[in-house]
């Protein structure tokens, strides 16, 4: 049975800079803050990716990244993976994997274009396009 006006609404994502955060989503890849409130630790900021994906990032986080064994990747539709690459290297990502084209071999089977970062806290970054 399905909850009547359920939706995803966004992901939580603790950094351990909350500006050097910010600047990464917003100036990097593009992202609009949509909102801030508190101080200090207890600072939050919601971000606008686009397409409804919405990331809300807390000031709380540890320099050494916890492990959440229950989410392993935040994925983004972009319109092209190699540009969303390039954007987050120079943004100050590192690499994980580089852009590459591939079929999922899921039935039906579903080609992709595809490239990973790792953003400022060690989150790991998707940026996918299916053909």
């Amino acid at each position: 049975m399905k909850i009547a006006g359920i939706g995803f609404h966004h992901a939580g994502l603790s950094s351990s800079d909350l500006e050097r955060s910010l600047r990464f989503y917003t100036e990097g890849l593009g992202g609009k803050l949509m909102r801030s409130w508190g101080e200090g630790t207890g600072r939050i900021a919601m971000v606008d990716m686009g397409g409804g994906a919405v990331l809300e990032i807390f000031a709380n986080g540890q320099p050494v990244p916890e492990q959440n064994s229950r989410f392993v990747h935040l994925a983004l539709h972009v319109d092209s993976p190699d540009e969303a690459y390039e954007k987050a290297m120079k943004a100050g990502a590192s690499s994980y994997m580089e852009p590459q084209d591939m079929v999922l071999p899921s039935e039906p089977p579903c080609p992709i274009r595809v490239a990973f970062v790792k953003g400022p806290d060690g989150e790991l970054l998707e940026f996918i396009h299916e053909k």
